[in-house]
C-alpha cells in the first residue's frame, strides 16, 4: 500500500494492492505547505499506514519535519472521507 501526495491536483491518493482511491486534503493550507516546502531530507517524511484484516486502509500517521517545524498528523478514513484525529507540530528554534 502506498499514500502519494501529487503536486498536479488537489488531494491525496492511497493505492492499495487492487484499488486507488482519491481524498480531499486534510488539511489543505498545511497540505499545499508541505507539498511546495518539501522535507528536509528523503527519510524526514513519511506515512504509517493502518490496515484491516482485507488491506483496506482504516487510518495513517504522517510523520514530517519540514524546515524547522516537525510534528505529525494521524488521520482516520471513514466513508471515503478523512478526518483529523491527532495533530502535534512543534516548530524548532532557529
Amino acid at each position: 500500500m502506498e499514500v502519494y501526495c501529487s503536486h498536479d491536483s488537489d488531494g491525496l491518493y492511497i493505492y492499495g494492492k487492487n484499488n486507488q482511491t482519491r481524498f480531499d486534503w486534510y488539511d489543505k493550507k498545511f497540505n499545499l505547505w508541505a507539498t511546495s516546502e518539501g522535507c528536509n531530507s528523503e527519510d524526514a517524511c513519511f506515512y504509517e499506514l493502518k490496515v484491516d484484516k482485507n488491506g483496506a486502509a482504516l487510518e495513517f500517521a504522517y510523520h514530517f519535519f519540514i524546515n524547522l517545524s516537525e510534528g505529525i498528523y494521524r488521520v482516520r478514513i471513514t466513508d471515503e472521507t478523512l478526518k483529523v484525529i491527532e495533530q502535534q507540530i512543534t516548530d524548532q528554534p532557529s
